[in-house]
Formats: structure tokens, sequence, C-alpha cells
């Protein structure tokens, strides 16, 4: 998981830089993402980029699995490209694509729909928040998706930053004590056994 996100952190790097100069990729997907020997990340092959004039590209280019719903109509914008990034984080957490079919037009309708699992429900060691990252990358509705790779590096910055384990042991813990039987004690005045919840000692009256 550690890998996955710091490959992303690594190619929204890029993508950012090329996003401030109104350069838009629509390609984005692992054969045009390089990994050196050391762990290092470059996004390739701008071939198919377009420099941002308008507020979106017109022509319809992108591999369809990782195509957002806007890129089938032409409209692609800089907040497509993030869709793809997520996709990929998506694919290197669980194994698989959020949705595919050898069939292109049918990656459309099942996008637009965007009806695909949380990458938490296929892998259950992806974190609760990292997974709802994933969610809002790859949200169909381009008003509800990050609009900027500084956003999503925001986000994967602060998710990471949680000691999950910390917080499952202080969750076992509560769980541990919640269990507890509590030990029965005596009377301070008469010394006779109290219940183990009693606050008034029921044979001398007085106040524990």
């Amino acid at each position: 998981m550690a890998r996955a996100v710091d490959y992303t952190v690594q190619v929204l790097k890029g993508v950012e830089h090329a996003h401030q100069a109104q350069i838009l990729h629509r390609d984005l997907r692992p054969a045009n993402v390089l990994v050196s020997e050391s762990g290092v990340v470059k996004v390739a092959d701008f071939g198919t980029s377009r420099l941002l004039e308008k507020s979106h590209a017109t022509t319809v280019i992108g591999s369809p699995p990782y195509m957002a719903p806007e890129q089938f109509q032409g409209r692609a914008v800089l907040a497509s490209d993030i869709y793809s990034v997520g996709v990929m984080l998506y694919q290197m957490l669980t194994g698989t694509l959020p949705y595919y079919s050898p069939n292109p037009a049918q990656i459309e309708r099942m996008v637009a729909q965007g009806r695909c699992t949380p990458p938490r429900i296929r892998n259950s060691h992806v974190p609760r928040e990292i997974s709802d990252i994933v969610m809002k990358a790859i949200a169909p509705d381009l008003s509800e998706r990050y609009q900027r790779a500084s956003e999503l590096l925001d986000d994967l910055g602060t998710a990471t930053d949680i000691d999950h384990r910390a917080t499952e042991f202080e969750d076992m813990r509560k769980r541990l004590k919640a269990r507890e039987v509590p030990k029965r004690g005596f009377c301070w005045h008469c010394r006779k056994p109290l219940h183990a919840r009693s606050d008034t000692c029921p044979f001398c009256g007085e106040r524990q």
C-alpha cells in the first residue's frame, strides 16, 4: 500500500507541474509511467497532451479504462487527468480496474454510472481514508472530484500520517476494557463485601 501511494504521489507531482502550464496529458495509464530501479517515477508519452486554450479539450483521446466520463464526450479538463491517476491508484491497491470491458462503449456506460466497488471492499488492508480518497478521485460527477493534483496530494499526505496501528491498538484496548469484570470490594466502614458497582454499602449505608 505504501509503495502504491508513493508512486501516485510522484505521478501527481509531475501532473501538477504540467497542469500549472495548462498542459493536459489525456492518456495517463501504467504504460505511460516509468519507474526506475531506485523507485523514481517519471510520467511519459506527452504525445497526446494538449495545451488548454479553452476550458476543455475537444478531441476524444485516451485509454477507455482510464478515461473520465467527460473525456468520452471530448470535453477533457484538468480533473480528467486526476481521474486517470485515481484509476491507477485503485488498480495498484486492488489488482483490478474499477471498470473493465473489451467494449469501450460499455466502459463508457459503466464509468458514467459510477457504480464501482470501493478499494477497501476488494482489499481489506486498504485504510478507509485512502479508499475514500480514491473514490473521490474517480467520482463520475466532475464537481465531486478533485480539481487539481495538489488537492489530491494534500489528502494523501494527511491520510498516510495517520498511525493506523496505534488506532487499532486503542480500539482493541477499549474492547478488552469493556469485557473486564470489576473486582468485588469491601466497605471501608463495616468491611462487608460490596457489589462491584456499588456506590453505597447496603449494610451500613456508608458511601464508598
